[in-house]
């Protein structure tokens, strides 16, 4: 494994809408760059920092502009309060580690970085006891810009998603040929078409993915590859295009991530878990060399030891890596994640398996035993590990976790396998399964029960929800245990089975078999809304399919995708999945009802939709497929692979997200933003994340990418038309002044409720904008009332872009928009107010901010009648029809720059649109911050002195974060002689 970390700078990463510059969450706050005027900032202790910093969400990525620019530096690009890059007049710079790389513009405009696109936070910098030293409510900005970089061209910095994205934007008969890169005091230096690799000190960045295009009548690539300019500086060479157009060079790539894992032996991935955006992974390796970081044991054990590794945000480095095991062979199965503790089970042959706080020590013969182990949030210590088994073979397949207790599923052949408050506390023969729950602390079972008949049975997949616990796997038991049964009846070979446990394990509230005249195997569950989901795959033809997607078996091994309804009696929905050939599912997640199922398929016309890769590659190739909520059509289907034998063992899915793990044997295998992006033998886990429309607008994530709209934005250009609606209709989802007419048919269902109610009509939302013929249709109704058609008219040109929005959020129900004017009595401001707040639209919403006239209470009836909810852009605790109505700022949790979140100073009573609230001179933050009462005049700070001066960086931030308040002590340095 090489031991590097990459940094992919201009890829602009499908579903994040960037590319990368990087990641940094395992790096240590970087200090600047030193300069004449630098200053030390010394660590005020690591147990302070903490108990300061506790339950802060330090992911938090943004540009935070500098203290001072006397060095030359205007913005630091930070991850909460680790640098990440640094911004100066025509350079910047990126920090890998401790290692700078250093990108110049040779031939450039000397450009000061502008900020845009503020995050509605702030930062102060409070120097001292001197007021003339602080600098006061800098705005912290998503965008920086360099304007006219080189004639007609903007370079353009980005944070999308946790990640720097950069682009080049120029205007009509701008040059491109202008643009040089210089990676200056580089070790070396690759230059490919559409990749740049830089290696310095043993560290590396790469530029990849890179793409062109143009917006006219549509999207319009245009040819563009890297080239040598000279020993240290690239250039880009541009195809013809239009030169009266604007052109963007844009690096593209279409997945968050995609990494190998691995060393120079086999490695394997079964099981993923996410939590906050980070993935857990569990498997085994054979590799002594097996990347390990800030490890529990960074020493591979006996043969096979588990692995159980956390990758950061970005998936281009790993917050920890460990080895767990003992002298034998020890494989990780299954892995969950709870506030950041990852649980692990698996099976072990090793006697001497690392135990702490253990309900059993002792491996208790028979070859294999189970194992649960519960690691520290860092990955360095141990909870609690303990053996689980009896004197046969036991196997530990699935665990998961709710409220700090592990519920653990598998496969036993010890007719001594421990039971505690059990269902059934007998061993049936032939093998069963096991379900058992842990005790908090790992020491006790508080239930655990044999499951199964009297031939083989065996558990794969375990999901909980309230307690109750779902299991399935498969069984050849005509005996197995049915109850309140979809199918009570054994159908053949194997049959999957579903099986439902009451919250205290001693009763089954449904058990059922699923299966047809073959062999049908479950492979894994997941709930949601006490709604069970399974996948498998089956070899019968007449497996059961109800509302299904595919509902014919199309040979060999089909993966099949069923919902149970909630008392298990009912599928919801059973499908086929899959091609001619061989295609098994591995593993299902669950989602606001959609499905996502990952596998392995054989088959080259496995169904795509939407697909990142819509082509087989050879041999197996993983899949990943989402499914919609009825289960009758696809989301998404795209397969995952190289040219050999790759599978997909294990999804995860957060935000929409789905983390897919498994085995890669493929050196081809696609490597995105990559950890290691290089196949290290002939099998390597792979880690990869997929999404699809994160910000719902009718535009897939890749889609966005390429044409360079915002993926977590509905409305890239702020002109109220959804971008999946505009590049639909054929207007430019990036032109303001680009947009499409309303469609006719959302005329004729207007219309079509008029029922000639003069009143309404002169209330009317509809977008006539000088349209003859539907005017004619209103003069109509109107009975020509001359005088009331004009005031028609004048209305329905001011408010076309409400019409529109609003339109769209009922669906075009005709008679609730038209109440909804009713109801605000034809009141344009409270309108837009009720545009802006169902949609969620930030720019609408702000440019509202202070202009509202009318009730906020009848802003707020008609938002419930519409079944909406009012949101909450700046999370500071007020929602925004709060603030409007108060007139604080909507975008900003602190309106008034005084360290203090606005719902705080309502909830304390300071008022929030005045930075002093008893005009005592000191801002309402401080005097909190120093226990005097921001509310009376008479009791202020006192003035403090020091030896050391006292850096107070007060950072008042969005995302969840109400004030974050770090004291750090300075310790200028000397000037250099």
């Amino acid at each position: 494994m090489k031991n590097r970390r990459t940094l992919l700078m201009a890829t602009l990463i499908v579903f994040m809408l960037s590319p990368v510059v990087g990641i940094f969450s395992p790096i240590p706050a970087a200090e600047p760059l030193q300069t004449e005027s630098a200053q030390t900032i010394e660590d005020p202790g690591t147990q302070d920092m903490q108990e300061l910093l506790g339950g802060v969400n330090l992911e938090l990525m943004m540009f935070v502009p500098t203290a001072s620019d006397d060095g030359g530096l205007y913005y630091i690009c930070r991850r909460g309060m680790d640098a990440v890059a640094y911004f100066g007049i025509s350079e910047v710079h990126y920090l890998v580690g401790d290692v700078y790389f250093t990108l110049e513009f040779p031939g450039s405009n000397l450009v000061i970085p502008e900020g845009e696109m503020p995050t509605g936070s702030v930062t102060n910098y409070f120097y001292g006891s001197d007021s003339s030293l602080w600098r006061t409510g800098l705005a912290d900005c998503a965008e920086l810009r360099y304007r006219e970089i080189y004639p007609g061209i903007d370079l353009v910095y980005r944070i999308q998603n946790g990640y720097i994205k950069y682009e080049f934007v120029l205007a009509p008969y701008a040059d491109p040929t202008d643009i040089l890169l210089k990676y200056a005091d580089v070790d070396t230096i690759e230059v490919h078409d559409e990749c740049v690799s830089v290696s310095k000190d043993g560290h590396e960045i790469e530029d990849a993915g890179l793409w062109a295009f143009q917006m006219s009548s549509g999207m319009d690539d245009v040819d563009c590859t890297f080239q040598y300019h000279d020993t240290h500086t690239v250039s880009f060479s541009v195809g013809a295009y239009d030169l009266s157009q604007e052109l963007v060079i844009d690096p593209v790539i279409n997945l968050v991530y995609s990494t190998f894992l691995g060393g120079s032996l086999d490695d394997v991935a079964y099981s993923i878990a996410v939590e906050s955006g980070c993935a857990y992974v569990t498997g085994f390796t054979y590799s002594s060399g097996f990347p390990t970081v800030n490890a529990y044991d960074p020493t591979l054990n006996g043969t096979t030891d588990c692995f159980v590794t956390k990758f950061a945000i970005d998936g281009q480095s790993l917050v920890y890596s460990t080895f767990l095991g003992g002298a034998s062979s020890d494989t990780g199965y299954s892995i969950a994640v709870e506030s950041g503790y990852a649980y692990v089970a698996g099976s072990t042959q090793s006697s001497n398996f690392p135990t702490a706080n253990a309900y059993d020590t002792t491996h208790n013969g028979g070859g294999y035993d189970c194992f649960v182990t519960k690691l520290a949030a860092d990955g360095q210590s141990l909870i609690y590990s303990t053996f689980l088994g009896g004197i046969g073979i036991d196997n530990g397949e699935g665990i998961v976790v709710e409220s700090g207790y592990a519920y653990f599923t598998g496969g036993t052949q010890s007719s001594d396998f421990p039971t505690n408050n059990a269902y059934d506390p007998t061993y049936n023969n032939g093998g069963d399964c096991f379900v058992t729950k842990f005790a908090a602390d790992g020491q006790s079972l508080l239930y655990s029960t044999f499951l199964g008949g009297t031939s083989s049975d065996i558990a794969k997949s375990i999901a909980v929800e309230s307690g109750a616990v779902y299991v399935t796997g498969y069984t050849q038991s005509s005996t197995f245990p049915t109850e309140h049964a979809y199918d009570a009846t054994h159908n053949g070979g194997q049959d999957c089975f579903v099986t439902k446990f009451s919250t205290d394990g001693m009763f089954i509230d449904y058990s059922t078999f699923l299966g047809g005249t073959s062999n049908d195997y479950g492979q894994s569950i997941a709930v949601e809304s006490r709604c069970a989901y399974i996948t498998g795959y089956t070899q019968s033809s007449d497996f059961p399919t109800v509302n299904a997607y595919d509902p014919t078996y199309n040979n060999g091994y089909d993966c099949f995708v069923t919902k149970f309804a909630d008392n298990g009696q009912i599928l919801i929905y059973s499908t086929f999945l899959g091609g001619p050939s061989s295609d098994t599912g591995y593993s299902v997640a669950v989602e606001s009802g959609c499905t996502y199922v990952a596998g392995s398929t054989q088959s080259s016309d496995f169904p795509t939709v939407n697909a990142y890769d819509p082509t087989y590659n050879g041999g197996y190739d993983c899949f990943v497929t989402k499914l919609t909520d009825d289960g009758q059509s696809l989301v998404y289907s795209t397969f995952l692979g190289g040219p050999s034998s790759d599978t997909g063992y294990s999804v995860a899915v957060e935000s929409e997200c789905a983390y897919v793990t498994g085995n890669a044997d493929s050196s081809a295998f696609p490597t995105v933003n990559a950890y290691d992006p290089t196949h290290n033998s002939g099998h390597d886990c792979f880690m990869a994340i997929i999404s699809l429309d994160a910000d719902m607008d009718g535009l897939l994530d890749w889609d966005e990418a390429r044409i360079g709209t915002n993926l977590y934005c509905i409305d890239s250009d702020n002109d109220n038309f959804l971008d999946g609606y505009e590049v639909a209709f054929g207007s430019n989802p990036l032109d303001p002044f680009s947009y499409p007419s309303m469609p006719q048919a959302w005329y004729d269902a207007i219309y079509e409720d008029l029922d000639g109610n003069a009143t309404l009509i002169q209330n009317l939302i509809a977008w006539s904008n000088g349209n003859s013929s539907h005017l004619e249709t209103v003069i109509h109704q109107l009975a020509e009332n001359a005088t009331l058609v004009q005031q028609v008219i004048a209305w329905l040109d001011g408010n076309h872009t409400a019409i529109e929005t609003l339109f769209t959020y009922v669906n075009g129900n005709a008679s609730l928009l038209l109440d909804t004017v009713n109801y605000l009595d034809g009141n344009a401001t409270q309108l837009y107010a009720v545009v802006a707040l169902v949609t969620h639209n930030a720019n609408l919403i702000s440019l509202l901010n202070a202009s509202v006239i009318g009730d906020f209470n009848d802003i707020r009836a008609v938002i419930e009648m519409l079944g909406a909810s009012v949101g909450d852009l700046d999370y500071d605790g007020l929602d925004d029809l709060d603030e409007i109505a108060l007139g604080t700022d909507v975008d900003c949790i602190d309106t008034d720059c005084d360290n203090l979140n606005d719902a705080f100073e309502v909830k304390i009573g300071t008022d929030p649109l005045n930075d002093d609230s008893d005009g005592d001179s000191y801002l309402d933050g401080l005097e909190v911050i120093a226990g005097t009462n921001p509310l009376d005049a008479l009791d202020y700070p006192g003035s403090t002195r020091g030896s050391d001066p006292t850096l107070l960086i007060v950072v008042v931030a969005g995302a969840g974060i109400a004030v974050i308040i770090i004291l750090i002590t300075i310790r200028r340095m000397r000037g250099r002689s």
